[in-house]
């Protein structure tokens, strides 16, 4: 059943079903969370190389299955776009919740990015905002 759901997940999104993008989608449909390629890398079986692998993501973000999540640590990190992206437009204009203790990265999309008001001339491309602070799982461990 889930192979089915990874083919039109992936037809959906313009590209073929490979055993590969197939093994690629169904860790992030898994995960909890944005991924960095060697996150992946070391759940992907061996015989999965990392040109591949880099090939594979940059093909999901071009067709808007992937976006990338804004992290100062310099990794780039994936997660699974909502929907409505497309290869001509992302919509991830929410916030990122990343946790100081477990560093989990993580996609809010109920949160919305607060209309910021730039001075005349100034145009926005992108907004991308990232908060610190510790996860639900993080907080009730460490509080106890």
């Amino acid at each position: 059943m889930e192979e089915a759901k990874l083919k039109h997940l992936l037809r959906d999104s313009g590209l073929r079903y490979t055993r590969q993008r197939g093994e690629v989608l169904h860790l992030f449909r898994q995960h909890d969370g944005a991924l960095t390629q060697n996150e992946l890398e070391k759940k992907l079986p061996e015989q999965f190389d990392r040109i591949t692998l880099y090939r594979i993501l940059r093909s999901f973000e071009a067709s808007g299955l992937l976006h990338k999540v804004l992290d100062d640590s310099g990794t780039t990190r994936f997660a699974l776009c909502g929907t409505g992206c497309s290869e001509h437009e992302h919509h991830d204009e929410h916030v990122h919740f990343r946790c100081t203790h477990c560093a989990k990265t993580l996609c809010l999309p109920q949160v919305a990015i607060p209309a910021i008001h730039l001075p005349k001339g100034y145009v926005t491309s992108e907004a991308k905002l990232l908060i610190d602070g510790l996860c639900p799982s993080c907080a009730t461990v460490l509080q106890n």
